[in-house]
């Protein structure tokens, strides 16, 4: 039922017009399975219908009314191989979304390292800004002071004038 040809058909098929290898290809496998060098295969198969299928083929010798021939045990992976596949390039996509997510994290830090390095320089300068205005404010205390006292001298001069021109 699943190869699409009836039972009687099959019978009268060899492999290679089921199996989409070349004929060498076909013998050579068949040979690995005979000498028990690998009892596992995957291949495409041919259906009736002209698809091709995955399968997977479990192969061994063993003796059928008197000769030794070669069993094998054919199961439909092709669903199985399309999940592999799905899963394959959704990894792929979430790998992708982890190392574009890894960059922002890190261009993001970088903006935060930024950030923090502004903050600080402009708290530095807001502290210079400070010791500057606190400077300017003793000097403009030392020259009001010097300019009273300069003053007081004036007033001090101009009432002993004062003083002159009335006495």
């Amino acid at each position: 039922a699943f190869y699409g040809w009836s039972r009687e058909g099959l019978k009268r098929m060899r492999i290679q017009e089921i199996n989409t290898l070349s004929d060498d290809a076909v013998r050579e496998q068949m040979a690995r399975a005979k000498g028990l060098d690998q009892v596992r295969f995957e291949f495409r198969h041919r259906l009736a219908d002209g698809s091709a299928r995955d399968v997977e083929v479990l192969s061994g010798v063993i003796r059928h009314k008197g000769r030794m021939v070669l069993h094998s045990i054919v199961h439909d992976i092709s669903d199985r191989k399309r999940m592999e596949q799905e899963l394959r390039v959704a990894r792929h996509a979430a790998a992708d979304v982890a190392q574009r997510h890894e960059r922002r994290r890190a261009r993001d830090a970088a903006a935060a390292r930024d950030v923090q390095d502004l903050a600080a320089r402009a708290q530095a300068l807001a502290q210079r800004r400070a010791q500057v205005r606190h400077r300017a404010e003793g000097i403009g205390a030392e020259a009001a002071g010097a300019l009273l006292v300069e003053r007081q001298d004036e007033a001090a001069n101009l009432l002993l004038r004062h003083g002159d021109l009335c006495g």
